[in-house]
């Protein structure tokens, strides 16, 4: 899992505070979390790679929000969760841009990992 690299333009509304590049779609901390958890993953956990979404793996440039539409790693991490589709190839057909797909397919890599250690950004 990685950073962004992808981020489409978008018009500020305040020049001097606002990113000059955010995401087509975004979610807040707290939307991706409810996401995780329905999808099956453990509460604590989803907090952790929640925050690390927005702060890390998927931030949508505003400090707030997690980019639904992120892509990393060259074009290989996808999605808010940044699901490598190289390492996971289950995952490639899939739309991960959409965030209960994206926690869906989180959620079955922090399974088979045993823990959240595939993603770069988590302490």
């Amino acid at each position: 899992m990685g950073r962004t690299g992808l981020m489409a333009p978008r018009e500020s509304t305040s020049p001097s505070t606002a990113p000059l590049f955010l995401p087509l779609s975004m979610v807040t901390e707290g939307e991706a979390h409810v996401a995780l958890v329905n999808a099956g993953m453990p509460t604590a956990a989803a907090a952790v790679l929640a925050q690390a979404a927005r702060e890390c793996e998927a931030p949508a440039g505003d400090g707030v929000h997690i980019a639904l539409d992120a892509v990393g790693d060259d074009g290989l991490a996808l999605g808010p969760f940044q699901v490598r589709v190289d390492q996971h190839q289950w995952a490639a057909g899939l739309d991960l841009y959409a965030l209960d797909v994206s926690a869906a397919a989180a959620v079955v890599i922090w399974r088979e990992a045993g823990g959240l250690g595939p993603w770069a950004c988590v302490p």
